[in-house]
């Protein structure tokens, strides 16, 4: 099985792409899209989002 070993970003929001700011208490807050997460696990919801696009069907051209 194949294996890529990616970091995945924290200060960037995973929800729109806008770059996070961090609040009191390791809180990341997107003024752009109003996401908010732990610090720690705002690299899950990227590891989430790309084991979704993972398995959508593709278009055939």
């Amino acid at each position: 099985m194949p294996y890529e070993f990616k970091r995945l970003p924290s200060t960037i929001c995973p929800a729109c792409g806008h770059e996070l700011k961090q609040l009191p208490g390791r809180v990341m807050h997107c003024e752009y899209c109003e996401f908010k997460a732990d610090r720690d696990l705002v690299p899950i919801q990227w590891a989430l989002k790309r084991m979704v696009s993972l398995h959508e069907p593709r278009a055939h051209s």
